[in-house]
């Protein structure tokens, strides 16, 4: 099972209250009515999460696909 999942970024050692701003705006773009129809009519779902929750999936992810290219013994040219 794959998903799409988009992110926000922020360089190492950005301010936390930075970053919680950034958050805030964020979310309330993901949540406006407009967004969340013109994601619908593209056939996405709107979800949001935390940062923190970003850095656990996205090191879930990391570590499921490390794994999935051991095991195919794939190599980058």
């Amino acid at each position: 099972e794959a998903i799409t999942c988009y992110g926000l970024f922020a360089p190492a050692g950005t301010p936390p209250a930075i970053v919680a701003r950034l958050h805030a705006e964020f979310v309330k773009v993901i949540e406006a009515p407009q967004f969340e129809a013109w994601l619908l009519e593209q056939g996405g779902e709107a979800a949001t999460s935390t940062p923190e929750q970003l850095t656990a999936f996205l090191k879930s992810e990391i570590a499921l696909y490390a794994g999935h290219v051991k095991k195919s013994a794939m190599r980058a040219d």
